[in-house]
């Protein structure tokens, strides 16, 4: 049997965001994978729903567990948490934006200090555009541009003061945020993309600042889909980024994800980046880890990630349990088809050698097992939380001997 093998090589660190923030790679858990816009519970406490009680025993559970004294100490919510008022809008007279007051009546910054008191840090979602990408208020937008519906509407009609955008983030800081995912997608304004998400980057740094608190660790989800792709713009403005799809609860799409991560890997095709890779179009799945196998796209890849700046693949599908038929119907995403341990495997190794963050979304409480030893495993987490940032530059891609024979490197 042909045996893998893992080449190992310091890659100099690049010049990444200097805000004392995601110095190694973030490690958490968020609730999007799982629990998506699972909303027809319509309370506070009902399980297998997105809520606040959700929120809650999953920061008891992670500290109970020992998530947290391994390093796992982010907490965030996705997408789906704001609310909408009887007049059909998603934000106050003065423009404010609110959560469901049925599934957080707290509120969210009472829903952070609960986090905070359990000694994790909590995070937050938002989306550049008028809408964010899965809540979906279908109310048009405001005729002046001056409030956007749920999302930061931080577009070429606002540049550059963009000022929704800024009571918002002012809102989220004041609430008690720590992280900041800002999406992109329905009505992001891609080719002001870059000047808009540099501008929320410097919003979150001043409201810090007001605040005399550290700046939240911002993470824009969507400015590396474009090729060529702009890394070294993206780390100096942000702490992680995502470059490829999401991940989806399947071996299929953990496995292009891979694939992805190891374009032009050990071999790239030389030259300049062909026009169908240069267009304004995001680009995904295939053609995307195409254009990524050129030495010019593969080598700034691999040279950017460092301190305080990291390629994010996306959530790490362990301990995925399944939940109820009403569960699945009401849009959550539960138990990984034909999953494998060996699989879980394979995502944990392969996350922590390219130095990524690691995000679980799962029900804590009925992870199995052998899913939380892979999660916990020191040694593999030492990998990925390594403050020399060591960075793997070439993995062997034949996934059925990696299979047969991840155990000797996990374990």
């Amino acid at each position: 049997m042909v045996k893998p093998f893992f080449t190992l090589l310091l890659l100099p660190l690049a010049a990444s965001l200097d805000n004392n923030v995601a110095n190694t790679p973030p490690l958490g858990w968020c609730s999007w994978q799982r629990y998506r816009c699972a909303v027809a519970c319509n309370d506070a406490t009902s399980p297998e729903c997105f809520n606040e009680g959700l929120i809650k025993r999953t920061a008891d559970a992670m500290l109970a567990g020992g998530y947290l004294a391994a390093g796992y100490n982010y907490i965030a919510i996705d997408d789906c948490w704001q609310g909408i008022n009887a007049k059909g809008l998603s934000r106050d007279a003065d423009g404010h934006i609110f959560a469901d007051k049925k599934r957080f009546p707290s509120g969210i910054k009472a829903l952070a200090d609960y986090v905070h008191s359990k000694g994790f840090k909590f995070g937050l979602y938002t989306a550049i555009g008028n809408e964010t990408c899965a809540f979906s208020n279908p109310r048009p937008p405001y005729p002046d541009h001056s409030h956007s519906r749920d999302g930061l509407g931080c577009d070429r009609y606002s540049l550059p003061k963009c000022t929704q955008a800024k009571r918002d983030i002012d809102d989220f800081v004041s609430w008690g945020i720590d992280y900041l995912k800002v999406d992109g997608c329905r009505e992001a304004d891609y080719d002001y993309m870059n000047s808009s998400y540099a501008v929320i980057g410097n919003y979150l740094q001043e409201a810090a600042l007001r605040e005399q608190r550290p700046p939240p660790l911002y993470h824009p989800s969507n400015l590396g889909f474009k090729f060529p792709r702009q890394f070294r713009e993206l780390a100096s403005i942000a702490n992680q980024w995502r470059f490829f799809d999401d991940a989806q609860p399947s071996w299929v799409s953990v496995k292009s994800i891979i694939d992805e991560l190891g374009a032009g890997q050990p071999i790239c095709l030389p030259g300049p980046l062909p026009t169908n890779c240069t267009s304004d179009l995001k680009l995904h799945g295939a053609t995307s880890t195409y254009c990524a196998s050129y030495c010019v796209e593969r080598d700034q890849f691999r040279s950017v990630a460092g301190r305080g700046g990291w390629h994010d693949p996306d959530m790490v599908l362990i301990g995925a349990t399944n939940c109820s038929a009403a569960a699945k119907k009401n849009g959550m995403k539960c138990a990984v088809a034909n999953w494998t341990h060996v699989e879980e495997e394979l995502q944990m190794a392969i996350w922590a050698m390219n130095s990524a963050p690691i995000m679980m979304s799962t029900n804590v409480n009925a992870i199995p097992d052998a899913s939380r030893d892979i999660l916990l495993n020191a040694e593999v987490l030492a990998i990925d939380q390594d403050p020399l940032v060591s960075f793997c530059l070439f993995f062997v891609r034949l996934y059925d001997c990696i299979l047969h024979s991840v155990n000797a490197f996990i374990l």
